[in-house]
Protein backbone atom coordinates (compact mmCIF):
# COMPACT_ATOMS: atom_id res chain seq x y z
CA UNK A 1 0.00 0.00 0.00
CA UNK A 2 0.91 3.54 -0.62
CA UNK A 3 0.92 4.87 2.61
CA UNK A 4 1.04 8.71 1.58
CA UNK A 5 -2.84 8.50 -0.27
CA UNK A 6 -5.74 7.12 1.50
CA UNK A 7 -8.69 5.32 0.35
CA UNK A 8 -11.35 6.70 2.20
CA UNK A 9 -15.06 4.68 2.96
CA UNK A 10 -17.80 7.00 4.55
CA UNK A 11 -21.43 5.64 5.29
CA UNK A 12 -24.33 8.32 4.89
CA UNK A 13 -26.99 7.01 6.64
CA UNK A 14 -30.11 8.55 7.97
CA UNK A 15 -29.50 8.55 11.89
CA UNK A 16 -25.36 8.15 12.00
CA UNK A 17 -22.66 8.83 9.80
CA UNK A 18 -19.26 7.09 10.26
CA UNK A 19 -15.82 7.41 8.83
CA UNK A 20 -12.81 4.62 7.88
CA UNK A 21 -10.13 4.02 5.52
CA UNK A 22 -7.42 1.40 4.27
CA UNK A 23 -4.17 1.03 6.64
CA UNK A 24 -0.82 0.11 5.90
CA UNK A 25 -1.96 -3.28 6.46
CA UNK A 26 -5.15 -3.52 3.91
CA UNK A 27 -7.30 -3.72 5.93
CA UNK A 28 -10.53 -0.65 6.81
CA UNK A 29 -10.02 1.40 10.26
CA UNK A 30 -12.57 3.13 12.05
CA UNK A 31 -11.37 7.02 12.54
CA UNK A 32 -12.91 8.59 15.46
CA UNK A 33 -14.15 12.35 15.83
CA UNK A 34 -11.94 13.99 19.03
CA UNK A 35 -9.21 11.98 21.19
CA UNK A 36 -12.32 9.51 22.65
CA UNK A 37 -13.17 6.48 20.92
CA UNK A 38 -16.32 8.33 19.50
CA UNK A 39 -16.89 6.55 15.57
CA UNK A 40 -20.98 7.53 15.28
CA UNK A 41 -21.27 11.17 13.76
CA UNK A 42 -25.20 12.44 14.07
CA UNK A 43 -26.47 12.80 10.29
CA UNK A 44 -27.24 16.62 11.04
CA UNK A 45 -26.79 19.50 9.40
CA UNK A 46 -26.79 23.14 10.43
CA UNK A 47 -26.62 26.43 8.18
CA UNK A 48 -25.56 29.56 10.10
CA UNK A 49 -27.95 32.72 8.47
CA UNK A 50 -25.46 35.19 9.44
CA UNK A 51 -22.00 33.12 8.57
CA UNK A 52 -23.59 31.54 5.51
CA UNK A 53 -21.81 28.37 6.74
CA UNK A 54 -22.91 25.04 7.48
CA UNK A 55 -21.71 22.69 10.24
CA UNK A 56 -21.96 19.06 10.62
CA UNK A 57 -22.68 16.53 13.27
CA UNK A 58 -22.62 17.41 17.18
CA UNK A 59 -21.03 20.31 15.97
CA UNK A 60 -23.90 21.48 13.66
CA UNK A 61 -26.71 20.42 17.01
CA UNK A 62 -24.98 22.70 19.41
CA UNK A 63 -24.50 25.53 17.02
CA UNK A 64 -28.45 24.97 16.61
CA UNK A 65 -28.92 25.61 20.51
CA UNK A 66 -27.55 28.95 20.13
CA UNK A 67 -27.27 30.17 16.84
CA UNK A 68 -29.84 31.56 14.54
CA UNK A 69 -30.03 29.19 11.37
CA UNK A 70 -31.44 26.52 9.71
CA UNK A 71 -31.44 22.55 10.83
CA UNK A 72 -31.66 19.75 8.45
CA UNK A 73 -32.18 16.31 9.65
CA UNK A 74 -34.30 14.00 7.41
CA UNK A 75 -30.71 13.43 5.28
CA UNK A 76 -29.73 12.08 2.97
CA UNK A 77 -33.14 12.10 1.97
CA UNK A 78 -33.54 15.72 1.69
CA UNK A 79 -31.46 15.58 -1.36
CA UNK A 80 -34.12 13.99 -3.39
CA UNK A 81 -35.83 17.54 -3.79
CA UNK A 82 -34.73 19.19 -7.36
CA UNK A 83 -36.39 22.72 -6.11
CA UNK A 84 -33.04 23.05 -3.48
CA UNK A 85 -30.56 21.69 -5.61
CA UNK A 86 -28.16 24.60 -4.82
CA UNK A 87 -28.79 24.28 -1.49
CA UNK A 88 -28.48 20.76 -1.77
CA UNK A 89 -25.08 20.61 -3.29
CA UNK A 90 -23.84 23.11 -0.48
CA UNK A 91 -25.01 20.73 1.76
CA UNK A 92 -23.18 18.11 0.40
CA UNK A 93 -19.84 20.14 -0.18
CA UNK A 94 -20.17 20.66 3.65
CA UNK A 95 -20.96 17.38 4.25
CA UNK A 96 -17.73 15.04 2.47
CA UNK A 97 -15.25 18.00 3.21
CA UNK A 98 -16.09 17.59 7.11
CA UNK A 99 -14.87 14.20 6.47
CA UNK A 100 -11.88 14.60 4.70
CA UNK A 101 -11.08 17.22 7.05
CA UNK A 102 -11.23 14.15 9.43
CA UNK A 103 -9.42 12.09 7.98
CA UNK A 104 -6.42 14.28 6.84
CA UNK A 105 -6.60 15.65 10.56
CA UNK A 106 -6.54 11.14 11.97
CA UNK A 107 -3.71 10.57 9.57
CA UNK A 108 -1.54 13.51 9.65
CA UNK A 109 -2.61 15.32 6.34
CA UNK A 110 -2.16 12.14 4.23
CA UNK A 111 -3.60 12.40 0.69
CA UNK A 112 -7.00 11.07 0.04
CA UNK A 113 -6.80 8.86 -3.52
CA UNK A 114 -10.31 7.51 -3.67
CA UNK A 115 -13.02 7.99 -2.06
CA UNK A 116 -16.02 5.40 -1.65
CA UNK A 117 -19.79 6.55 -0.28
CA UNK A 118 -22.03 3.72 0.81
CA UNK A 119 -26.20 4.91 1.32
CA UNK A 120 -29.06 3.16 2.26
CA UNK A 121 -31.48 4.41 -0.70
CA UNK A 122 -29.19 4.92 -4.22
CA UNK A 123 -31.25 7.13 -6.03
CA UNK A 124 -30.10 9.27 -9.21
CA UNK A 125 -30.59 12.21 -6.77
CA UNK A 126 -28.27 11.52 -4.50
CA UNK A 127 -25.93 10.18 -7.10
CA UNK A 128 -25.49 12.98 -9.24
CA UNK A 129 -25.07 15.17 -6.10
CA UNK A 130 -22.55 13.05 -4.78
CA UNK A 131 -20.47 13.14 -7.88
CA UNK A 132 -20.84 16.95 -8.75
CA UNK A 133 -20.06 17.51 -5.22
CA UNK A 134 -17.05 15.06 -5.94
CA UNK A 135 -15.82 16.97 -8.94
CA UNK A 136 -16.37 20.71 -6.93
CA UNK A 137 -14.19 19.49 -3.63
CA UNK A 138 -11.11 18.60 -6.88
CA UNK A 139 -11.46 14.49 -7.19
CA UNK A 140 -11.75 12.68 -9.96
CA UNK A 141 -15.11 10.69 -10.45
CA UNK A 142 -13.16 7.74 -11.71
CA UNK A 143 -11.50 7.46 -8.40
CA UNK A 144 -15.00 8.11 -6.48
CA UNK A 145 -17.89 5.55 -6.44
CA UNK A 146 -21.50 5.79 -4.33
CA UNK A 147 -22.55 2.16 -3.58
CA UNK A 148 -25.28 0.86 -1.71
CA UNK A 149 -25.61 -0.47 2.06
CA UNK A 150 -26.23 -3.92 0.55
CA UNK A 151 -23.39 -3.53 -1.74
CA UNK A 152 -21.29 -2.57 1.29
CA UNK A 153 -22.28 -5.51 3.08
CA UNK A 154 -21.42 -7.95 0.56
CA UNK A 155 -17.93 -6.90 0.10
CA UNK A 156 -17.22 -6.63 4.13
CA UNK A 157 -19.01 -10.79 4.44
CA UNK A 158 -16.59 -11.64 1.14
CA UNK A 159 -13.41 -9.96 3.11
CA UNK A 160 -14.16 -12.46 6.17
CA UNK A 161 -13.02 -15.47 6.98
CA UNK A 162 -14.84 -18.26 4.55
CA UNK A 163 -16.34 -20.29 7.55
CA UNK A 164 -18.35 -16.66 7.74
CA UNK A 165 -20.34 -17.66 4.49
CA UNK A 166 -19.81 -20.73 3.92
CA UNK A 167 -23.79 -20.59 3.92
CA UNK A 168 -25.91 -17.70 4.18
CA UNK A 169 -25.31 -14.53 6.13
CA UNK A 170 -27.57 -12.55 8.11
CA UNK A 171 -27.63 -8.91 9.03
CA UNK A 172 -30.12 -7.02 11.19
CA UNK A 173 -29.50 -3.36 11.46
CA UNK A 174 -32.22 -1.85 13.64
CA UNK A 175 -32.04 2.32 13.55
CA UNK A 176 -34.77 4.75 14.39
CA UNK A 177 -36.15 4.82 11.16
CA UNK A 178 -37.21 0.65 11.83
CA UNK A 179 -35.18 -2.90 11.13
CA UNK A 180 -33.87 -3.71 8.11
CA UNK A 181 -33.35 -6.91 6.89
CA UNK A 182 -30.78 -8.75 4.39
CA UNK A 183 -29.42 -11.91 3.66
CA UNK A 184 -26.55 -13.30 1.52
CA UNK A 185 -26.09 -16.34 -0.36
CA UNK A 186 -23.49 -17.00 -2.56
CA UNK A 187 -24.71 -19.30 -5.29
CA UNK A 188 -21.86 -21.26 -7.54
CA UNK A 189 -22.71 -21.40 -10.96
CA UNK A 190 -20.08 -22.79 -14.08
CA UNK A 191 -19.77 -19.62 -15.47
CA UNK A 192 -19.39 -17.26 -12.07
CA UNK A 193 -20.26 -16.63 -8.39
CA UNK A 194 -23.63 -15.14 -7.68
CA UNK A 195 -23.29 -13.00 -3.96
CA UNK A 196 -26.75 -11.86 -3.80
CA UNK A 197 -28.46 -9.94 -1.33
CA UNK A 198 -32.38 -10.07 -0.36
CA UNK A 199 -33.52 -6.81 1.35
CA UNK A 200 -36.57 -6.15 3.12
CA UNK A 201 -37.95 -4.09 5.83
CA UNK A 202 -39.42 -5.60 9.00
CA UNK A 203 -41.60 -2.45 9.94
CA UNK A 204 -44.29 -5.16 10.75
CA UNK A 205 -41.90 -7.26 12.80
CA UNK A 206 -40.71 -5.12 15.12
CA UNK A 207 -40.29 -0.97 15.54
CA UNK A 208 -37.84 1.19 17.51
CA UNK A 209 -40.81 2.13 19.34
CA UNK A 210 -41.09 -1.51 20.79
CA UNK A 211 -37.99 -1.45 22.52
CA UNK A 212 -39.03 2.32 24.61
CA UNK A 213 -42.34 0.06 25.19
CA UNK A 214 -41.03 -3.15 26.69
CA UNK A 215 -37.69 -4.40 25.56
CA UNK A 216 -38.15 -8.01 27.09
CA UNK A 217 -41.28 -8.32 24.62
CA UNK A 218 -39.56 -6.82 21.84
CA UNK A 219 -36.69 -9.42 22.69
CA UNK A 220 -39.37 -12.29 22.10
CA UNK A 221 -40.77 -10.96 18.95
CA UNK A 222 -37.09 -10.86 17.65
CA UNK A 223 -36.50 -14.23 18.77
CA UNK A 224 -39.92 -15.81 16.89
CA UNK A 225 -38.81 -14.34 14.20
CA UNK A 226 -34.73 -15.55 14.26
CA UNK A 227 -36.48 -18.87 15.53
CA UNK A 228 -38.42 -19.04 12.02
CA UNK A 229 -35.06 -17.48 9.67
CA UNK A 230 -33.56 -19.91 11.37
CA UNK A 231 -35.40 -23.41 10.50
CA UNK A 232 -36.06 -21.91 6.51
CA UNK A 233 -32.75 -20.79 5.79
CA UNK A 234 -28.99 -22.61 6.80
CA UNK A 235 -26.93 -19.40 8.42
CA UNK A 236 -23.37 -19.54 9.35
CA UNK A 237 -22.77 -16.40 10.65
CA UNK A 238 -25.53 -13.45 11.95
CA UNK A 239 -24.48 -9.72 11.97
CA UNK A 240 -26.42 -7.54 14.42
CA UNK A 241 -26.04 -3.66 14.04
CA UNK A 242 -27.53 -0.66 15.00
CA UNK A 243 -28.41 1.41 17.84
CA UNK A 244 -31.60 -0.69 18.50
CA UNK A 245 -29.14 -3.64 19.70
CA UNK A 246 -27.52 -1.10 22.47
CA UNK A 247 -30.92 -0.98 24.09
CA UNK A 248 -31.21 -3.93 26.19
CA UNK A 249 -29.17 -7.44 26.52
CA UNK A 250 -31.46 -9.05 24.02
CA UNK A 251 -30.84 -12.68 25.63
CA UNK A 252 -33.00 -14.49 23.98
CA UNK A 253 -31.99 -13.21 20.62
CA UNK A 254 -29.01 -13.93 21.11
CA UNK A 255 -29.73 -17.39 22.78
CA UNK A 256 -31.28 -18.20 19.76
CA UNK A 257 -29.11 -17.18 17.43
CA UNK A 258 -25.54 -18.61 18.42
CA UNK A 259 -26.10 -21.70 18.47
CA UNK A 260 -23.55 -23.36 15.74
CA UNK A 261 -23.00 -20.67 14.13
CA UNK A 262 -20.83 -16.98 14.36
CA UNK A 263 -22.77 -14.31 15.55
CA UNK A 264 -21.23 -10.25 15.60
CA UNK A 265 -22.37 -7.30 16.91
CA UNK A 266 -21.00 -4.04 15.99
CA UNK A 267 -21.74 -0.50 14.23
CA UNK A 268 -19.17 -0.16 11.56
CA UNK A 269 -19.60 -3.13 9.23
CA UNK A 270 -21.37 -1.07 6.75
CA UNK A 271 -18.38 1.97 6.56
CA UNK A 272 -15.91 -1.02 7.23
CA UNK A 273 -17.63 -2.64 3.23
CA UNK A 274 -17.45 0.22 2.05
CA UNK A 275 -13.56 0.88 1.85
CA UNK A 276 -13.41 -3.02 1.29
CA UNK A 277 -15.30 -2.09 -1.60
CA UNK A 278 -12.76 0.77 -2.62
CA UNK A 279 -9.89 -1.42 -2.20
CA UNK A 280 -11.73 -4.07 -4.83
CA UNK A 281 -12.79 -1.02 -6.81
CA UNK A 282 -9.49 0.70 -7.06
CA UNK A 283 -6.80 -1.18 -5.46
CA UNK A 284 -6.34 -4.94 -5.61
CA UNK A 285 -9.40 -6.79 -7.34
CA UNK A 286 -9.92 -10.36 -5.30
CA UNK A 287 -13.59 -10.86 -6.40
CA UNK A 288 -13.48 -10.41 -10.39
CA UNK A 289 -15.13 -14.01 -10.65
CA UNK A 290 -18.17 -12.96 -8.45
CA UNK A 291 -21.41 -11.03 -9.72
CA UNK A 292 -22.94 -8.53 -7.25
CA UNK A 293 -26.57 -8.99 -7.47
CA UNK A 294 -28.49 -6.94 -4.59
CA UNK A 295 -30.10 -3.46 -4.27
CA UNK A 296 -28.38 -1.35 -6.41
CA UNK A 297 -27.26 -3.87 -9.08
CA UNK A 298 -29.10 -5.39 -12.15
CA UNK A 299 -30.91 -8.50 -11.44
CA UNK A 300 -31.40 -9.96 -14.90
CA UNK A 301 -29.26 -9.87 -18.48
CA UNK A 302 -31.03 -8.29 -21.34
CA UNK A 303 -30.16 -9.41 -25.19
CA UNK A 304 -31.76 -8.61 -28.54
CA UNK A 305 -31.96 -11.53 -30.99
CA UNK A 306 -30.26 -10.54 -34.28
CA UNK A 307 -28.68 -12.25 -37.27
CA UNK A 308 -24.95 -12.76 -37.24
CA UNK A 309 -23.23 -14.37 -41.06
CA UNK A 310 -26.64 -16.29 -41.23
CA UNK A 311 -27.03 -17.25 -37.70
CA UNK A 312 -29.23 -16.14 -34.83
CA UNK A 313 -27.30 -14.40 -32.05
CA UNK A 314 -28.08 -13.43 -28.43
CA UNK A 315 -26.59 -9.44 -28.43
CA UNK A 316 -26.32 -8.53 -25.08
CA UNK A 317 -27.41 -5.34 -23.76
CA UNK A 318 -27.24 -6.01 -20.42
CA UNK A 319 -25.70 -8.05 -17.50
CA UNK A 320 -26.34 -8.83 -14.43
CA UNK A 321 -24.72 -7.42 -11.11
CA UNK A 322 -23.81 -3.92 -12.92
CA UNK A 323 -24.64 -0.99 -11.10
CA UNK A 324 -28.26 -0.04 -12.81
CA UNK A 325 -27.33 4.10 -12.73
CA UNK A 326 -24.03 2.74 -14.90
CA UNK A 327 -25.75 -0.35 -17.22
CA UNK A 328 -26.56 0.83 -20.87
CA UNK A 329 -25.34 -0.08 -24.42
CA UNK A 330 -25.76 1.63 -27.77
CA UNK A 331 -25.96 -0.57 -31.13
CA UNK A 332 -27.01 0.17 -34.83
CA UNK A 333 -27.98 -2.83 -37.13
CA UNK A 334 -29.30 -3.33 -40.59
CA UNK A 335 -33.04 -4.09 -40.64
CA UNK A 336 -33.79 -6.68 -43.31
CA UNK A 337 -37.52 -5.59 -43.16
CA UNK A 338 -39.93 -4.22 -41.09
CA UNK A 339 -40.95 -6.76 -38.64
CA UNK A 340 -40.75 -7.12 -34.82
CA UNK A 341 -37.25 -7.05 -32.53
CA UNK A 342 -37.27 -9.78 -29.84
CA UNK A 343 -35.58 -9.47 -26.75
CA UNK A 344 -34.90 -11.92 -23.85
CA UNK A 345 -34.74 -10.99 -20.23
CA UNK A 346 -32.89 -14.19 -18.51
CA UNK A 347 -32.00 -14.67 -14.31
CA UNK A 348 -29.11 -16.56 -13.78
CA UNK A 349 -29.93 -17.07 -10.21
CA UNK A 350 -33.50 -18.71 -10.98
CA UNK A 351 -32.48 -20.49 -14.68
CA UNK A 352 -36.13 -18.32 -15.71
CA UNK A 353 -35.91 -16.67 -18.85
CA UNK A 354 -38.90 -14.73 -21.04
CA UNK A 355 -38.71 -13.23 -24.61
CA UNK A 356 -40.70 -9.72 -25.09
CA UNK A 357 -40.92 -8.14 -28.59
CA UNK A 358 -40.97 -4.56 -30.23
CA UNK A 359 -42.86 -3.83 -33.19
CA UNK A 360 -41.25 -2.35 -36.02
CA UNK A 361 -43.80 -2.94 -39.01
CA UNK A 362 -44.31 1.26 -39.07
CA UNK A 363 -40.58 1.25 -40.02
CA UNK A 364 -39.91 2.39 -44.08
CA UNK A 365 -39.36 -0.50 -46.19
CA UNK A 366 -36.82 0.05 -47.98
CA UNK A 367 -34.76 -2.08 -50.87
CA UNK A 368 -31.20 -4.17 -50.36
CA UNK A 369 -31.16 -3.48 -46.71
CA UNK A 370 -30.76 -0.41 -46.53
CA UNK A 371 -33.19 0.60 -43.15
CA UNK A 372 -30.51 1.03 -40.39
CA UNK A 373 -31.68 1.29 -36.84
CA UNK A 374 -30.33 2.15 -33.31
CA UNK A 375 -30.51 0.64 -30.45
CA UNK A 376 -30.48 2.41 -27.05
CA UNK A 377 -30.52 0.75 -23.59
CA UNK A 378 -30.30 2.61 -20.26
CA UNK A 379 -32.46 1.56 -16.91
CA UNK A 380 -34.83 4.26 -15.40
CA UNK A 381 -34.46 3.21 -12.00
CA UNK A 382 -33.13 -0.23 -10.51
CA UNK A 383 -36.34 -2.04 -11.48
CA UNK A 384 -37.32 -0.49 -15.04
CA UNK A 385 -35.15 -0.72 -18.29
CA UNK A 386 -35.98 1.16 -21.10
CA UNK A 387 -35.34 0.25 -25.10
CA UNK A 388 -35.61 2.59 -27.68
CA UNK A 389 -35.14 2.09 -31.59
CA UNK A 390 -35.03 4.95 -34.20
CA UNK A 391 -34.59 4.75 -37.65
CA UNK A 392 -31.38 6.65 -38.36
CA UNK A 393 -30.86 6.63 -42.42
CA UNK A 394 -28.62 5.53 -44.60
CA UNK A 395 -25.96 7.65 -45.23
CA UNK A 396 -26.61 9.63 -48.29
CA UNK A 397 -29.09 7.50 -50.10
CA UNK A 398 -31.65 8.02 -47.18
CA UNK A 399 -32.62 10.21 -44.41
CA UNK A 400 -33.87 9.13 -41.29
CA UNK A 401 -37.72 8.49 -41.28
CA UNK A 402 -37.58 10.47 -37.63
CA UNK A 403 -39.55 6.94 -36.91
CA UNK A 404 -38.69 5.89 -33.21
CA UNK A 405 -40.16 3.51 -30.56
CA UNK A 406 -39.09 3.53 -27.28
CA UNK A 407 -41.13 0.64 -24.74
CA UNK A 408 -40.18 0.16 -20.67
CA UNK A 409 -40.11 -2.98 -18.95
CA UNK A 410 -40.51 -3.45 -15.40
CA UNK A 411 -38.21 -6.22 -13.83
Amino acid sequence: MNNKALILGIDFSSDFSQLAFLNDTGEPESISVGQDKHFLVPTVMFFNDELKEWSVGEEAINRSQRESGKVVTNLPEALFYDELKDQNRAMMKAYIAYFVKLAANYTNGQIIKSIVMTVDNLTVEIMECFYETIEALGYKKENTKILSHSESFIYYVLNQHKDVWVNNVLMLDFSQQGLVYRRLSIRHTREAHIADVETKKLDDVLTFDNIKTDIDEADKILEDFMDEELNEHVISAVYFSGEGFYSGDWKNTLKKTCNNRRVFKGNNLIVKGAVYGAKELFYISNFSDYIISCKGRTKVNVSMEVNHQGSEKQLVLSKIGTNWYEAGAVAECILDKPTIAKFTIQSPITKESENFYIDLQDFPARKNKTVRIRIKFAYVNENKFAIEIKDIGFGEFYESSGKVVREEVTV
